[in-house]
């Protein structure tokens, strides 16, 4: 019992309190399946009448129990291939959608900065055609302007 709540506190600091529970008790689900398989096994062949067999059949069920049990302890229940199968299976089935949920949201969070990119885009171009435009309407200004301002320096330089 103590290893379960082990568990679930590791889980619910990495998960959350609900997720961690949910996959908590998966796990304990999973470790209790493991460890009764052998008696169920050894239950379904007792036979009436026969109480060598019986007992052999009961007491290499126990001895099985104790082994799963023992090798759940020696690898510290987490690390223990079951509950290592169990974790990944969970991951590969929780984890893909909410990682598709998130990519999903930022994609279309993308689409609209793109298409703010896109207008803003658009009136600069826009902004700088018109003032491409202005300019080029100033061009014969600008070669008036020089030539009076050569006409002035030449006017002045006479004086």
């Amino acid at each position: 019992m103590r290893a379960f709540e082990d568990l679930y506190k590791q889980l619910e600091e990495k998960l959350g309190p609900k997720k961690g529970m949910h996959v908590a008790t998966r796990l304990a689900l999973r470790i209790w399946h493991l460890i009764n398989k052998p008696r169920l096994g050894a239950m379904g062949q007792l036979s009436i009448g026969n109480n060598d067999q019986t007992c052999q059949r009961i007491f290499f069920a126990v001895v099985q129990v104790h082994d799963a049990m023992a090798r759940f302890k020696e690898n510290n229940f987490m690390d223990d291939p079951s509950i290592t199968g169990e974790l990944v299976r969970f991951l590969l089935l929780h984890s893909g959608f909410s990682t598709v949920e998130r990519l999903d949201g930022e994609v279309s969070g993308l689409t609209q900065d793109l298409a703010l990119v896109r207008k803003d885009l658009k009136s600069v171009t826009s902004g700088s055609s018109t003032a491409q435009n202005k300019l080029d309407k100033l061009e014969p200004l600008r070669k008036e302007h020089d030539a009076l301002q050569r006409r002035v320096v030449a006017l002045e330089k006479k004086k």
